[in-house]
């Protein structure tokens, strides 16, 4: 193009071509400044210099039509668009596609920059010569702030979607898919690819019923396992009222669980989110399984049992049938005490264990707390078949159990309950003492049995109650007695010490030894009280003898307790004038045992005063070594069990010299008790052991008698050594 085009200043009214040049018509140019103030509308000649310049053009771009007019239209472009020729490469694509469309950043006057969407477009005369283009600038920096701030909450809702512990979807009114997000398809099992938007929704449940088929197929399951689904038949969502409404469901699939929540939208379709809560339902189930069940023994525990009989006691009398039985473990608090804790547990376990078997299909063993059980058996109107399960359990929980190299023996009383149309009026708790006291009648009669429960059974708890309360009164009016049972020197039978014993005879019960009412005493609070008393007198009747004879009185855990023990054993040998050292309590090992460390801190206490402190039946418990390796006992009593059992057991002459050399090591004297014939005197003499106690050197003595025996037996070893 020789000749540029000059910007017109209005047509000449004679030329009849100025109707048809836009250059040469300003009447029409200046309509459409006027029509289309929001837009640059210029053209630029071949070269690329502007030609015409609107009112738009000026408002947008910040420069006057003087300033434009001839100028390159590349000066409103960014440096780097100038560098990459992108004005040039704009007209080159508009003259060769007809049109050219972009968008980017244009620099006003200012220097300040705004997003430009420029057209481009080749005019050209009517011969076909290109006269130059036509270039259309919209300012879209307002659009492109919201369209980046919408395409950065779209990326963020993206973001949230495939990061979300649940699946979602969202289908329209005519039932078309037209959201969802990866976790949706993972719990479906469904390849993202295969869900488009639009997909119908009979579609995906089909897809996932495709998923679930192939998981069944490749796990190859035990036949007759049905495998998971997906419904296919589901009601028409888009046909209900058009409410805010929220369906709940679960199903499994794919070997998890799947909870659906579907809400309805108002204006059509609905939304529904996926959860896989496999683990919230197996963590559910275990609490509840917790809650039910004995976390030791895994049996169901007192809750579960409370909840079962208050069920089986629901219906009507007549229809009511079956039988309770409370078992109680024998001798399980010295197992406990003696082998700890953890063997206990580890035989609660082996209980259980036994006795799943006895209890027949449909019957519910549970464990109470401690070593208490209960077998419930519905259905069981015959009380021989309730003493028949009761008596496999006495001999099943008879035999020993081998427990961490120990050999185990314990045993079982067990209360039972026929339940019947004819039973009283009863409710849980009544069935509970009913089995109680038919329970406790089983411990009274000898342990190791079963009793049932009949109207009137005696209460143990009002007869624990009356022996408390005859207890109390036969101290109130000095009905307790103490005798006293001499120990004398193996060799010699030199008399070295008596041992002060409590009796308590009653018009009623008859003579009555301190194992039936010491623990009576222990457990009411009487034992410091009593213990007092048998101090003060022991002492006081022990300064009436020979000068050489100690005196021994057993004392009790609940006494050991007293915040008061030690200034009593002072007060006491003060008033009677005996030396500390003719004083010797008697502890067994379940004292230091049950009470922490303040017996230990009590009896240390003890011994530092000058008092003795014998272990007594030595022997009985699995912790006595330790104890004596920990404590320093003046002297060891052995248990009578194994004396009694010398000449007829060969192992109980092999503990007894077993004990003496232990003892001889330690260099603690030993006591053996229960001596009562001439054979087991001389087995103990040879043995080496120390002092003798028994009822072959004399029973239990009153005071009276007791100072008759010893002048006796100082007479007699006068004699002897004359």
């Amino acid at each position: 193009m020789n000749d540029r085009p000059q910007a017109a200043t209005g047509p000449a009214p004679e030329d009849p071509a100025a109707a048809t040049n836009p250059l040469d018509a300003p009447r029409v140019y200046e309509l459409m400044v006027r029509s289309i103030a929001d837009y640059a509308i210029y053209m630029v000649d071949a070269d690329g210099l502007v030609q015409t310049w609107n009112a738009g053009a000026e408002r947008t771009k910040g420069y006057r039509s003087d300033e434009m007019i001839g100028q390159p239209d590349a000066r409103m472009r960014t440096d780097d668009d100038r560098q990459a020729g992108l004005p040039a490469i704009e007209m080159e694509r508009a003259q060769a596609e007809g049109r050219s469309e972009s968008e980017g950043w244009h620099q006003r006057k200012d220097g300040s920059r705004f997003w430009a969407q420029v057209v481009v477009q080749p005019i050209y005369e009517s011969h076909g010569g290109l006269l130059g283009f036509a270039k259309v600038t919209r300012d879209c920096t307002t659009q492109r702030i919201h369209g980046q701030a919408l395409a950065e909450t779209t990326r963020n809702l993206d973001l949230a979607l495939d990061n979300m512990h649940q699946g979602i979807c969202l289908f329209d009114t005519r039932a078309r898919l037209l959201l969802s997000n990866g976790r949706f398809c993972e719990i479906l099992g469904i390849p993202m690819e295969a869900l488009p938007r639009g997909t119908r929704f009979r579609q995906v449940l089909m897809l996932g019923l495709l998923a679930a088929r192939r998981s069944v197929v490749a796990e190859t399951p035990p036949a007759g396992d049905r495998p998971d689904f997906v419904p296919t038949r589901v009601q028409p969502l888009s046909g209900r009222r058009r409410v805010r409404e929220l369906l709940n469901a679960e199903f499994p699939h794919l070997g998890r669980i799947v909870a659906v929540s579907t809400r309805l939208l108002d204006q059509g379709g609905w939304v529904s989110t996926l959860e896989d809560v496999t683990e919230r339902r197996e963590n559910e189930k275990r609490i509840e399984y917790l809650a039910h069940h004995d976390a030791l023994t895994g049996l169901p525990n007192r809750f579960d049992f409370l909840e079962r009989l208050g069920r089986l006691l629901d219906p009507p009398r007549d229809r009511r049938c079956f039988a309770l039985l409370y078992l109680d473990l024998d001798r399980f608090k010295a197992v406990n005490d003696t082998m700890g804790h953890h063997v206990g547990d580890q035989l609660l376990r082996r209980v259980a264990a036994r006795l799943r078997p006895i209890t027949r299909e449909g019957s519910r063993l549970s464990r109470l707390g401690g070593d208490e059980f209960t077998v419930v058996l519905p259905g069981c109107s015959r009380l021989e078949d309730a003493q028949t399960v009761a008596q496999r359990c006495i001999e099943e929980l008879t035999r020993p159990f081998d427990i961490m190299s120990n050999e185990v023996t314990v045993g079982v009383s067990i209360g039972i309950v026929m339940v019947g149309p004819q039973s009283e009026r009863l409710d849980a708790d009544l069935a509970i003492q009913h089995a109680d006291q038919a329970l406790y009648k089983a411990k009274r009669e000898g342990r190791n049995c079963h009793r049932v429960y009949t109207p009137g059974i005696n209460d143990p708890m009002r007869a624990r109650n009356e022996l408390e309360r005859d207890l109390r009164r036969a101290f109130a009016h000095d009905e307790l007695q103490l005798c006293y049972q001499p120990i004398v020197d193996a060799l010699t039978g030199a008399t070295s010490a008596c041992e002060a014993l409590l009796r308590w005879r009653t018009a009623t019960r008859g003579d009555m030894l301190p194992a039936e009412f010491i623990p009576i005493a222990e457990e009411r609070g009487l034992m410091p009280e009593i213990g007092t008393w048998v101090l003060r007198r022991a002492c006081a009747d022990a300064a009436t003898w020979p000068a050489h004879i100690r005196v021994t009185v057993n004392v009790t855990p609940s006494q050991l307790a007293g915040e008061g023990f030690l200034r009593t054993l002072t007060e006491t040998l003060a008033e009677s004038g005996m030396p500390p050292s003719r004083l010797e309590l008697e502890i067994t090992e379940t004292t230091l045992l049950d009470h922490s460390e303040a017996p230990r801190r009590v009896l240390k206490a003890v011994r530092a005063m000058g008092i003795g402190v014998a272990m007594d039946d030595f022997g009985v418990g699995y912790s006595s070594l330790r104890l004596l390796q920990n404590f320093p006992f003046t002297r060891i009593k052995l248990d009578r069990s194994f004396v009694q059992g010398m000449g007829r057991n060969p192992r109980s002459i092999a503990i007894v010299r077993s004990v003496t050399g232990l003892c001889e090591s330690l260099d603690i004297p030993m006591i053996a008790a229960g001596v009562e014939t001439e054979e087991q005197r001389q087995i103990l003499r040879n043995e080496r052991c120390g002092e003798l106690q028994g009822f072959l050197i004399s029973p239990p003595l009153k005071s009276p008698d007791l100072l008759r025996w010893l002048m006796g037996s100082e007479d007699a070893l006068s004699r002897t050594a004359a």
